[in-house]
Parts: C-alpha cells; sequence; structure tokens
C-alpha cells in the first residue's frame, strides 16, 4: 500500500529511556531511505534550548533541504527544553 496511502516517515527518536535522561533526538532514519518505501513526508523533532538543540537544528534542516529536493513533504515537532 507503500503508494497508495500517503505516509510519513519519522527520522529521529529521542532517548527519555536512558539514565539519566537527556532530551536529544537521534538520527536513525536517511530522506533517501523514506523516499525509497515511497513515503510522501518526512519528520523530525528538535528540543530548542536543550544541550543538543544546535546539533539537532543542523542535522534536521539538512535533512529537510535532501527532502524538498525530491518532493517530499516535511513535518518538524519543536519543544521547549531549558
Amino acid at each position: 500500500y507503500a503508494h497508495k496511502i500517503p505516509f510519513l516517515v519519522k527520522l529521529n527518536h529521542n532517548e527519555m529511556l536512558t539514565y539519566p535522561m537527556i532530551h536529544d533526538q537521534t538520527l536513525f532514519a536517511a530522506v533517501e531511505q523514506a523516499f525509497e518505501l515511497g513515503a510522501a513526508a518526512v519528520g523530525a523533532t528538535v528540543y530548542y534550548g536543550s544541550r543538543e538543540s544546535r546539533r539537532q537544528i543542523l542535522e534536521v534542516s539538512a535533512a529537510f533541504q535532501r527532502a524538498h529536493a525530491l518532493g517530499m513533504v516535511t513535518v518538524l515537532w519543536a519543544y521547549l527544553r531549558n
């Protein structure tokens, strides 16, 4: 059904199960993988204000730029952490 039902692939995931808990998102998929699966969109989360927010912003920005070049929709989930 990949080419019949539009779907989104989330490219990163939290590390909240670590101890001590840290507010970080780790990339676990590439835009190209989502595109090859037939995804219509990719999404990612950024924790603004966390120690890792600069890296997260750079990673997600690069991924979204690639997704837009492939004609994909992008979704950003943004949360404040401090």
